[in-house]
């Protein structure tokens, strides 16, 4: 693990550059409609696939740098908390109560059951 800290800078970077690409596609094809979609669907696959590395890899697994790159460097700058609260924040403040809602729900139950069946799957033979 002596250079684990240069595999996770470079899964961090890409994980950043995937999920600012992502944004960027999904508000033009939101068509006006402003809703944070991208932020609830890359938080929602990060949760899943965080579920299904943690069920698929050993413990000993986890401590490799591939491991690391993947998990703390990809899916660590690809699933973002600061956007989730901002935008929650912002519907907040705009006044738009359900899509809070429906958004902090949305990612406070589905992003939990999503990496239990990701650990589930992961864990299947």
């Amino acid at each position: 693990m002596r250079y684990a800290w240069a595999a996770i800078a470079a899964g961090g970077a890409s994980g950043a550059v995937a999920r600012w690409g992502i944004g960027v596609w999904a508000t033009s094809a939101a068509n006006g409609f402003v809703f944070p979609y991208a932020t609830l669907v890359i938080n929602l696959v990060g949760a899943y696939a965080l579920g299904w590395m943690s069920g698929r890899f050993s413990d000993r697994d986890k401590t490799t740098a591939a491991y690391q790159a993947a998990a703390a460097g990809f899916l660590g700058a690809f699933t973002t908390m600061s956007a989730f609260g901002a935008e929650a924040w912002t519907l907040l403040a705009d006044k738009r109560f359900l899509a809070a809602a429906a958004y902090v729900a949305a990612s406070a139950i589905a992003g939990p059951l999503l990496a239990g069946a990701g650990r589930r799957a992961g864990a299947a033979p």
